[in-house]
């Protein structure tokens, strides 16, 4: 229904002041209250309509003689109702106002793009530049201050002709626009609100129009000459100013900087950047010294006509930067003078789809901030951007040595966001090369691998092109090299690619050129001079707030040491930092970004404050209340046992897991029968495995395994409601502790640097260890696979069988995994090593098999029992006897070990632990996770758990499988498997 609200008339106005009704459309904003209220308070009669309960024949009808449109959520093309239509039918006619929503209404009504403002503001402010006409009329011509609430805005490029701009922010976000002639005009930020100025001046001047056009209105200051200048010019056109030359874009911002001028949009327009005139001279005279800077095939990059007549600074010689950039032109055209190096080459190459997928380099930047992923979490952590680098002009040598694959894997490991690789030869000892290694590296990393930086000196699409081919995501542009022009053809190769490319900057200029030339969305601020190496970080500090205006992504890049460093930029608006030669020289790599981010590691992770962090548990499964001696039936009446984890494991349960002893999951193998998968299931196993391999005692048709699979996905689709119950039961607990912990925020209040920015919980910093660094590609499915919902999981074993009947039995089974025995060699007719990625989704475990004369990682079996993507899991099992176990290759003479398993006899555990050791990934949070099987019994599963885990707790046993050990005369024993689950499950605390 609609409101009708009577405002009192002040005293002393026209007659025709607030005169006739006034109609609000109110596109359902709570805001629409306060602008009611002001309107009231200066005496309008106004009745407010929602969007979608009065039709525009309506509203006709209704005669009024102003109109207002209200803020409200959404994009006006799809969620203003009538407001559009309603401003196309009585402009020109009435008077009419629109408030956030309402402007964005106007603008798309005559056909003007409203998108992306580049910035989220809700309820910041921001002063507001305004040409003192129509709404701002009488206002002193100075900038105010306005409150805004908005993600989208009018975009200037498609200004309509009849559209002028009346107000922007200082960073060129339009605030308000008029039409021309007809008394319409909007303002995208909150005059109504609190915080802004003159709010109520604004709306007593829209009060005080009549009719349809600024004719009627003297007072508003737009008259004949104003709207002549107005429609005379082609160009972006603000303020009416008829003193300007309409042929001249009249909107300049005052106080610009020098050398630069700026359009309401803040685009600038700046002589060429930085030294290219000295660098263009400085080629010259390589060239005509001889020097191969280009051949006739292969062009070096052409540096634009303008540079040379381009106003620079004066410069006597060439510069540190100077100089790279001439022995860059002469890199590149060195390499795209080889015989497949060409341009077209690497093109070609890019349409094969040759070059890695691509992850989203803004986003990975903002994975743990409250810009970004951070913000469900409640932690607000800084992007780290970790740096693989041999040497600098400035530092000669850091280290020479280091190798791009391991460096970038132990930076990924410790949580950084991006890894930055300099790829610059001469100065700085790097090769594409390094971030080929650094990309294969961390490839396998789970879904949070961090992004891959090219670091050099971009001056061609050439270099783009192979550092995408090379794994790239993102490269580094560096304002001070380029040219406006050069700037945005660069710019655009790289998002065309689909890398969004890090633009750095050192100063004001370089920034306003960034935030308007490209409308970049990562901006890094390099602390370094480029020209001189002189550090500055002060540099920073002085950027931030323009880079805050336009919402971009801000990186302080040089000289960052130390948490302080960090803390600070932070608090000016910083999201990420770059961190180079103290990284490389730090012994703890994870130490020393866990202190960046502010989750040292020299805090008990066992002390959250009396929090208790839950581990992933064992799966609720409906188990007999007492244990049952061997050989006795099972009783009709089950319990419930513990509530499994969390599924995909929390953040939180992950960090914790890692200091404390986690109990190795359960796989009962050889299961023939219903009852014997009953029993399996009843007692808590994990997994069950049938023998879906021809030829053994054990083996079950599909029929028979169909039978089993549909009685165990029975038991175990009982028990969802009560897991799910108890999930949500264990989650809101540990959400509720964790905010009993937080810091009290009025405890907070006066200390300077206790910004809620920066304070986290024990248990948020916690819960922060586990989620920043990535996990290795074993890892992170031995963790899936503990914290699945739906178990025991069925598992189908398989022994040379090509992998066409594999794949049609998983399918038409719907198996969970695929275990794969036999060798390892798919064109001799054993069973592929790559095998696990034309699996449809099902886990793949490969099975090794282990003597004292092959437990050595890397050789004979067992080389690629730790290469990531090939299967998912290792399991490691008795070799069978010699005699038995080899055969002759007829190809190379090689030995095989057979395809046995199930022997039923143990191999040295020990070696178990040997090999976990020697597969697990320099710098990884836990061991690497294997199956143990081979002669495991109830009595002694938990010695071999030990043994296998070796000096670390649980180790990376991950799972303990069995088949005859808990069978009598060659069938399931319901006891015994009871037994031994109870053994496996009390191993890490007996």
């Amino acid at each position: 229904m609609p409101e009708h609200i009577v405002g009192t008339r002040p005293q002393g106005v026209p007659a025709s002041y607030a005169a006739g009704s006034t109609i609000m459309i109110d596109n359902f904003d709570s805001f629409s209250y306060n602008v009611v209220q002001f309107l009231a308070e200066r005496g309008a009669d106004i009745t407010v309509y929602r969007n979608n309960e009065i039709t525009l024949q309506q509203l006709i009808d209704l005669q009024p003689a102003r109109l207002v449109i209200s803020p409200g959520p959404g994009h006006p093309l799809t969620d203003s109702g009538i407001s559009i239509d309603a401003i196309k039918h009585f402009s020109g006619k009435i008077p009419i106002l629109g408030v956030c929503m309402g402007l964005q209404c106007l603008y798309a009504a005559h056909t003007g793009e409203v998108a992306s403002a580049g910035e989220i503001l809700h309820g910041k402010t921001s002063l507001i530049l305004h040409d003192g006409r129509g709404l701002f009329a009488g206002l002193a011509k100075k900038p105010i201050q306005g409150t805004r609430y908005h993600s989208l805005s009018a975009q200037l490029s498609s200004l309509p002709a009849e559209l002028v701009v009346t107000s922007k922010t200082e960073s060129g976000v339009i605030m308000g626009i008029r039409h021309t002639r007809h008394t319409v005009e909007a303002i995208q930020y909150h005059p109504e609100s609190i915080l802004s100025e003159s709010g109520r001046d604004l709306i007593a001047n829209f009060l005080g129009w009549v009719g349809g056009d600024w004719a009627q209105n003297p007072q508003a200051g737009i008259g004949k000459r104003e709207i002549a200048a107005a429609e005379a010019s082609r160009e972006i056109k603000m303020a009416m100013n008829p003193d300007q030359d309409p042929t001249v874009n009249p909107a300049v911002v005052p106080n610009a900087a020098a050398g630069s001028s700026s359009n309401v949009n803040g685009a600038a327009t700046t002589a060429a950047a930085g030294s290219l005139a000295a660098v263009a001279a400085t080629a010259a005279a390589a060239t005509a010294g001889g020097a191969n800077v280009a051949s006739e095939s292969a062009p070096a990059p052409r540096v634009p006509d303008s540079v040379a007549a381009a106003a620079m600074p004066s410069k006597t010689a060439a510069t540190i930067l100077d100089r790279i950039h001439v022995q860059r032109l002469k890199d590149i055209a060195a390499t795209k003078s080889l015989p497949g190096f060409s341009q077209a080459d690497l093109e070609l190459s890019l349409s094969l789809h040759l070059a890695p997928p691509l992850i989203n380099f803004p986003a990975r930047l903002l994975a743990h901030s409250a810009r970004g992923g951070g913000a469900a979490r409640g932690i607000n952590l800084p992007g780290v951007m970790a740096e693989m680098k041999r040497a600098s002009p400035s530092k000669g040598d850091i280290d020479p040595h280091a190798h791009a694959g391991r460096q970038a894997l132990s930076y990924a490991l410790a949580g950084a966001s991006t890894i930055s690789v300099l790829t610059e030869p001469t100065w700085f000892k790097g090769t594409l090369h390094d971030l080929s290694l650094a990309r294969r590296a961390i490839d396998h990393l789970g879904p949070q691998r961090p992004a891959i930086l090219r670091k050099d000196f971009i001056v061609d699409t050439y270099q783009i092109a192979e550092a995408r081919l090379a794994g790239a995501d993102t490269v580094l542009l560096i304002v001070a090299m380029l040219s406006d022009a050069h700037l945005k053809e660069l710019y655009d190769y790289s998002t065309k690619l689909g890398m969004e490319p890090l633009v750095e900057v050192n100063n004001s200029a370089e920034m306003t050129r960034a935030l308007d030339v490209v409308g970049a969305k990562v901006i890094g601020v390099n602390n370094r001079n480029l020209h001189d190496f002189v550090v500055d970080m002060g540099t920073t500090s002085r950027l931030a707030d323009a880079a805050k205006e336009r919402g971009v992504i801000l990186c302080a890049l040089s000289g960052i040491t130390g948490r302080g460093d960090v803390e600070k930029y932070m608090r000016e608006g910083v999201d990420a930092v770059l961190v180079g030669e103290a990284l490389m020289r730090s012994a703890d790599k994870r130490k020393f970004i866990h202190g960046l981010m502010g989750i040292d590691e020299d805090e008990e992770r066992d002390n959250l404050d009396g929090v208790a962090t839950p581990t992933p548990a064992a799966p609720a499964t409906l188990a007999p209340s007492t244990p049952r001696p061997a050989g006795t039936h099972l009783e009709s009446t089950p319990t419930l046992s513990a509530p499994t984890a969390q599924f995909p494991p929390s953040a939180a349960a992950s960090a914790q897991s890692q200091a404390q002893p986690r109990t190795p999951l359960v796989k009962i193998c050889g299961i023939t029968s219903s009852e014997a998968a009953m029993a399996a299931t009843l007692a808590g196993a994990d997994v069950l495995g049938m023998i879906l391999a021809p030829g053994t005692k054990r083996t079950v048709n599909l029929s028979q395994a169909a039978e089993i699979i549909g009685v165990v996905r029975s038991l175990r689709g009982g028990q969802d409601s009560v897991r799910q119950a108890a999930s949500a039961h264990l989650v809101a607990s540990l959400s509720q502790a964790a905010a009993n912990t937080t810091l009290d925020p009025a405890s907070a209040a006066g200390s300077e640097d206790a910004s809620s920015a920066l304070l986290m919980s024990k248990v948020q910093k916690a819960e922060a260890r586990g989620s920043v660094g990535g996990q290795d590609w074993f890892t992170y499915h031995a963790n899936l696979l503990r914290s699945h919902p739906h178990k025991p999981l069925i598992a189908g074993v398989f022994r040379d069988q090509t992998l066409d009947e594999i794949v049609r039995t998983a399918l038409m089974l719907k198996l969970d995994i695929v275990q794969l025995h036999g060798r390892v060699d798919g064109e001799l007719g054993g069973t592929g090593v790559s095998w696990a990625k034309w699996l449809p989704g099902v886990w793949v475990v490969r099975v090794f098999h282990v003597d004292s004369a092959s437990a050595q990682v890397g050789l004979g079996e067992l080389r690629e029992v730790s290469r990531p993507g090939l299967h998912h899991f290792a399991a490691l099992d008795t070799a069978a006897a010699a005699t038995a176990a080899t055969a002759v290759s007829a190809t190379n003479g090689a030995a095989t070990v057979a395809a046995g398993g199930g022997t039923g006899k143990a191999f040295d555990w020990s070696l178990a632990s040997s090999i976990s050791a020697r597969a697990t990934y320099p710098g990884a949070s836990e061991a690497f996770p294997f199956i143990l099987a081979g002669g495991l019994t109830p009595e002694n599963v938990k010695g071999a758990i030990a043994q296998a885990s070796g000096a670390a707790a649980a180790g990376g046993v991950l799972m303990v499988d069995t088949s005859s050990g808990v069978e009598r005369e060659g069938r399931k024993d319901m006891g015994l498997i009871r037994a031994f689950v109870d053994a496996v499950k009390g191993s890490a605390t007996a």
